[in-house]
């Protein structure tokens, strides 16, 4: 891996205000995704992943502000940038893939247009050339027909061909980082396969970087390298993917992966679930966020407990792995 991280998060610090207060949203995250990595981001719905990435690239709604902390690309702070700068690295050195293509892609405007003008506008290119080049991505990203589907509108594609144009328009400017929150969501199993394929090929052939935001285990387990877990808008466990998912540290980890069905556990067994739900984030106290739903609980817990470690790091008063027999 390259001494300088393609990106590099440090301490950040996300707030979004609300008629209950101000929300903690992202709380001291620090991360890493390294050229022709993938890391993978997971946590409940609500543990603040998709406010991180859209910190990443200052796309935070309006009660959204950045509090604290760096984002570095390729050692510069994203965070720093004027918003004529930031313009010229949105889209061109980091690509989104949002949840919901139809929101996405302006459902005003022809497929055609969509990608032709991100291409224009990044890479300075012609209308023919732009034209040309958006017909190889998206006959890259498996859409066929493509002029034909140039003139259509989202609304006349279906879930799977709307997912893979906002691939292609993520990756039209060959950026160096692509980030993709939920990318599989809403679609059925054998879509979500394919377009996770896709993303996998894409990374693997262009060599960048891949953040990709789930809270479906199975997705990490298929697509990344690392994988970070996120609960309360912090990173609690982060590690190598096969070993945080073959041994968790975190009691938080453990219960998410119990929680996921087996092919050999029996119709009749109950699926096991965490108790309770995550702690509100604009009424959080000093202590661990987790620990009025851990199992394994104890009066040092009323300390938040820092995120340690090399390769491993954990933030947790207790060695889970020695008390899972």
């Amino acid at each position: 891996m390259a001494d300088t991280p393609l990106l590099d998060i440090r301490g950040l610090e996300t707030a979004i205000g609300s008629r209950a207060g101000v929300v903690r949203a992202v709380r001291g995250v620090s991360l890493r995704v390294d050229r022709g990595e993938t890391v993978g981001l997971v946590g409940e719905s609500g543990s603040g992943k998709s406010i991180t990435a859209l910190s990443i690239a200052r796309l935070l709604p309006p009660a959204g502000r950045i509090t604290a902390g760096e984002v570095l690309l390729d050692g510069q702070d994203v965070l720093r940038l004027s918003q004529r700068a930031l313009r010229a690295v949105r889209g061109r050195r980091i690509g989104m893939v949002f949840q919901d293509s139809m929101t996405a892609l302006n459902p005003l405007l022809p497929v055609g247009r969509q990608l032709t003008e991100h291409v224009r506008a990044h890479l300075g290119l012609g209308p023919r050339e732009a034209t040309r080049r958006a017909l190889r991505l998206l006959d890259e990203v498996g859409v066929t027909d493509g002029e034909r589907r140039l003139r259509q509108y989202p609304h006349q594609l279906s879930g799977g061909l709307r997912q893979r144009v906002a691939v292609a328009i993520a990756l039209a400017a060959d950026p160096d980082l692509l980030i993709a929150d939920e990318p599989t969501t809403a679609l059925d199993v054998t879509i979500q396969a394919q377009i996770l394929d896709l993303l996998r090929r894409e990374q693997r052939d262009r060599g960048m970087g891949l953040l990709v935001i789930t809270h479906d285990l199975g997705v990490v387990a298929g697509i990344a390298d690392r994988v970070a877990v996120m609960y309360a808008g912090r990173i609690i466990e982060e590690g190598a993917t096969d070993a945080v998912f073959a041994e968790p540290a975190h009691p938080y980890t453990l219960g998410l992966l119990t929680s996921v069905p087996r092919l050999d556990t029996s119709l009749d067994a109950r699926l096991p679930s965490i108790p309770g739900a995550p702690p509100p984030l604009w009424a959080l106290d000093a202590g661990c966020a987790f620990r009025p739903r851990c199992p394994v609980a104890i009066d040092r817990c009323a300390a938040d407990p820092p995120l340690s470690g090399e390769r491993r790091r954990v933030a947790c008063h207790v060695d889970i792995r020695a008390t899972v027999p």
